[in-house]
Protein backbone atom coordinates (compact mmCIF):
# COMPACT_ATOMS: atom_id res chain seq x y z
CA UNK A 1 0.00 0.00 0.00
CA UNK A 2 2.63 2.22 1.14
CA UNK A 3 4.77 1.36 -2.69
CA UNK A 4 1.70 2.24 -4.10
CA UNK A 5 1.17 5.69 -2.51
CA UNK A 6 4.57 6.05 -3.37
CA UNK A 7 4.19 5.71 -6.94
CA UNK A 8 1.07 7.97 -7.77
CA UNK A 9 2.75 10.54 -5.57
CA UNK A 10 5.65 10.52 -7.93
CA UNK A 11 3.04 10.41 -11.07
CA UNK A 12 1.32 13.66 -9.54
CA UNK A 13 4.71 15.48 -9.73
CA UNK A 14 5.42 14.42 -13.19
CA UNK A 15 2.03 15.59 -14.11
CA UNK A 16 2.68 18.90 -12.43
CA UNK A 17 6.28 19.43 -14.14
CA UNK A 18 4.88 18.46 -17.48
CA UNK A 19 1.71 21.15 -17.20
CA UNK A 20 3.91 23.83 -15.73
CA UNK A 21 6.53 23.43 -18.96
CA UNK A 22 3.57 23.24 -21.45
CA UNK A 23 2.33 26.33 -19.68
CA UNK A 24 5.98 28.04 -19.52
CA UNK A 25 6.42 27.64 -23.46
CA UNK A 26 2.89 28.41 -24.42
CA UNK A 27 3.59 32.05 -22.92
CA UNK A 28 6.85 32.32 -24.40
CA UNK A 29 5.47 31.23 -27.69
CA UNK A 30 2.24 34.15 -26.95
CA UNK A 31 5.03 37.61 -25.92
CA UNK A 32 7.62 37.74 -29.35
CA UNK A 33 11.06 38.05 -28.12
CA UNK A 34 11.60 41.60 -29.97
CA UNK A 35 9.39 44.66 -30.74
CA UNK A 36 8.27 44.93 -34.36
CA UNK A 37 10.53 47.63 -35.85
CA UNK A 38 9.29 50.80 -37.86
CA UNK A 39 10.10 51.19 -41.37
CA UNK A 40 10.74 54.49 -42.94
CA UNK A 41 9.72 54.49 -46.46
CA UNK A 42 12.65 56.39 -48.77
CA UNK A 43 11.93 58.86 -51.15
CA UNK A 44 10.89 57.97 -54.56
CA UNK A 45 14.05 58.88 -57.16
CA UNK A 46 13.26 62.20 -58.73
CA UNK A 47 11.25 63.57 -56.19
CA UNK A 48 11.80 67.10 -54.64
CA UNK A 49 13.42 65.91 -51.72
CA UNK A 50 15.59 63.23 -53.07
CA UNK A 51 17.41 65.49 -55.62
CA UNK A 52 21.05 66.14 -55.43
CA UNK A 53 22.34 69.69 -56.25
CA UNK A 54 24.46 67.85 -59.05
CA UNK A 55 20.77 66.02 -60.77
CA UNK A 56 18.85 69.81 -60.83
CA UNK A 57 22.60 71.29 -62.43
CA UNK A 58 22.21 68.68 -64.98
CA UNK A 59 18.78 69.16 -65.63
CA UNK A 60 18.94 72.56 -66.42
CA UNK A 61 21.84 72.12 -68.45
CA UNK A 62 20.42 69.81 -70.43
CA UNK A 63 16.70 71.92 -70.90
CA UNK A 64 19.31 75.07 -72.30
CA UNK A 65 21.16 72.79 -74.34
CA UNK A 66 17.68 71.31 -76.20
CA UNK A 67 16.80 74.92 -76.36
CA UNK A 68 17.71 76.41 -80.40
CA UNK A 69 18.44 79.49 -78.64
CA UNK A 70 19.50 80.15 -75.33
CA UNK A 71 21.94 77.16 -76.93
CA UNK A 72 23.71 79.86 -78.40
CA UNK A 73 25.26 82.06 -75.31
CA UNK A 74 27.55 81.44 -72.88
CA UNK A 75 25.31 80.42 -69.68
CA UNK A 76 26.80 79.23 -66.50
CA UNK A 77 24.86 76.84 -63.83
CA UNK A 78 25.54 76.74 -60.69
CA UNK A 79 23.67 74.82 -57.38
CA UNK A 80 24.59 74.39 -53.88
CA UNK A 81 22.63 73.88 -51.21
CA UNK A 82 19.58 73.69 -54.13
CA UNK A 83 20.20 77.50 -54.93
CA UNK A 84 20.42 77.58 -58.42
CA UNK A 85 22.56 80.67 -59.96
CA UNK A 86 22.84 81.48 -63.78
CA UNK A 87 25.46 84.08 -65.14
CA UNK A 88 26.95 84.80 -68.55
CA UNK A 89 25.68 86.96 -70.94
CA UNK A 90 22.43 87.34 -73.62
CA UNK A 91 21.72 90.26 -76.13
CA UNK A 92 18.52 90.62 -74.74
CA UNK A 93 15.51 90.99 -72.48
CA UNK A 94 13.42 88.38 -73.88
CA UNK A 95 16.49 85.79 -73.50
CA UNK A 96 16.71 86.26 -69.98
CA UNK A 97 13.09 86.07 -69.40
CA UNK A 98 13.19 82.48 -70.97
CA UNK A 99 15.96 81.47 -68.70
CA UNK A 100 13.86 82.23 -65.84
CA UNK A 101 10.85 80.52 -67.52
CA UNK A 102 13.01 77.36 -68.10
CA UNK A 103 14.82 76.96 -64.70
CA UNK A 104 11.39 77.08 -62.81
CA UNK A 105 10.40 73.51 -64.72
CA UNK A 106 12.78 72.08 -62.94
CA UNK A 107 11.98 70.61 -59.64
CA UNK A 108 13.68 70.32 -56.17
CA UNK A 109 15.34 74.37 -56.26
CA UNK A 110 14.36 76.07 -53.66
CA UNK A 111 15.64 79.77 -55.20
CA UNK A 112 16.61 80.93 -58.27
CA UNK A 113 18.69 83.76 -59.01
CA UNK A 114 19.00 84.98 -62.52
CA UNK A 115 22.12 86.72 -62.86
CA UNK A 116 22.47 87.23 -66.68
CA UNK A 117 23.48 90.22 -68.23
CA UNK A 118 21.54 91.75 -70.95
CA UNK A 119 24.24 92.92 -73.63
CA UNK A 120 24.45 93.60 -77.51
CA UNK A 121 26.66 90.73 -78.87
CA UNK A 122 27.84 89.86 -82.82
CA UNK A 123 25.33 87.73 -84.49
CA UNK A 124 26.80 84.32 -85.28
CA UNK A 125 27.63 84.92 -89.58
CA UNK A 126 25.12 83.81 -92.06
CA UNK A 127 27.31 84.39 -95.71
CA UNK A 128 28.29 87.27 -97.48
CA UNK A 129 25.73 89.90 -97.35
CA UNK A 130 25.58 92.72 -99.58
CA UNK A 131 25.50 96.39 -97.97
CA UNK A 132 21.86 97.05 -98.46
CA UNK A 133 20.96 93.54 -96.86
CA UNK A 134 23.23 95.31 -94.03
CA UNK A 135 21.98 98.57 -94.12
CA UNK A 136 18.21 97.67 -94.06
CA UNK A 137 18.67 95.35 -91.11
CA UNK A 138 20.20 98.31 -88.95
CA UNK A 139 17.62 100.55 -90.27
CA UNK A 140 14.87 98.22 -88.79
CA UNK A 141 16.65 97.70 -85.22
CA UNK A 142 17.42 101.39 -84.63
CA UNK A 143 13.43 102.13 -85.18
CA UNK A 144 12.34 99.88 -83.40
CA UNK A 145 14.63 100.86 -80.61
CA UNK A 146 12.72 103.48 -77.98
CA UNK A 147 15.93 105.82 -77.68
CA UNK A 148 17.94 105.79 -81.11
CA UNK A 149 14.93 106.08 -83.22
CA UNK A 150 14.35 109.29 -81.54
CA UNK A 151 17.75 110.65 -82.46
CA UNK A 152 18.56 111.68 -86.60
CA UNK A 153 22.43 110.40 -87.01
CA UNK A 154 23.23 109.14 -90.34
CA UNK A 155 23.65 105.45 -91.56
CA UNK A 156 25.95 104.05 -94.24
CA UNK A 157 27.37 100.92 -94.87
CA UNK A 158 30.71 100.33 -97.39
CA UNK A 159 31.88 97.04 -98.51
CA UNK A 160 30.27 95.72 -95.22
CA UNK A 161 31.72 97.96 -93.20
CA UNK A 162 28.87 100.18 -90.76
CA UNK A 163 29.64 103.34 -90.39
CA UNK A 164 27.87 105.97 -88.06
CA UNK A 165 27.78 110.28 -88.46
CA UNK A 166 26.39 112.84 -86.45
CA UNK A 167 25.78 113.90 -83.10
CA UNK A 168 24.01 112.46 -79.76
CA UNK A 169 23.46 113.95 -76.65
CA UNK A 170 25.55 111.04 -74.41
CA UNK A 171 28.30 108.56 -74.25
CA UNK A 172 25.40 106.14 -73.52
CA UNK A 173 23.31 106.89 -76.68
CA UNK A 174 26.78 106.80 -78.64
CA UNK A 175 27.99 103.12 -77.21
CA UNK A 176 24.46 101.53 -77.66
CA UNK A 177 24.32 102.64 -81.06
CA UNK A 178 28.09 100.72 -81.72
CA UNK A 179 26.77 98.36 -79.72
CA UNK A 180 23.72 97.29 -82.06
CA UNK A 181 25.83 97.85 -84.99
CA UNK A 182 27.74 94.97 -84.35
CA UNK A 183 24.81 92.07 -83.91
CA UNK A 184 23.78 92.89 -87.50
CA UNK A 185 25.25 89.75 -89.09
CA UNK A 186 27.45 89.79 -92.26
CA UNK A 187 28.87 93.40 -91.05
CA UNK A 188 32.66 92.96 -90.88
CA UNK A 189 33.40 96.57 -89.00
CA UNK A 190 31.78 98.76 -87.24
CA UNK A 191 32.82 102.63 -87.58
CA UNK A 192 31.45 104.91 -84.90
CA UNK A 193 31.93 108.27 -85.36
CA UNK A 194 29.54 109.97 -83.74
CA UNK A 195 30.07 113.08 -81.83
CA UNK A 196 28.65 113.73 -78.38
CA UNK A 197 27.36 117.07 -77.89
CA UNK A 198 25.06 117.53 -74.58
CA UNK A 199 22.48 120.14 -74.68
CA UNK A 200 23.24 123.49 -73.54
CA UNK A 201 20.43 125.11 -71.24
CA UNK A 202 21.28 129.03 -70.54
CA UNK A 203 20.15 130.55 -67.51
CA UNK A 204 17.30 132.52 -69.91
CA UNK A 205 16.36 128.84 -70.85
CA UNK A 206 15.97 127.53 -67.73
CA UNK A 207 13.89 130.57 -65.71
Amino acid sequence: MKKSAGHLAAAVLVVLALAAGCAKQQEGAESPSEEPREWTEAPQPGSEQARTDEEISEELKKKIEADNQLSNYNITITVKDKQTSITGAVPNRNMKDKLDLLASTVAGQEQIMNEVTITYSYAPPVGPRSDSEIRDEMRQKIDLDSELSQIPFNLEVVQRTIMLTGVVPSEYIKSKAGDLARTIAGAERVENELLVKRLATTKAAEE
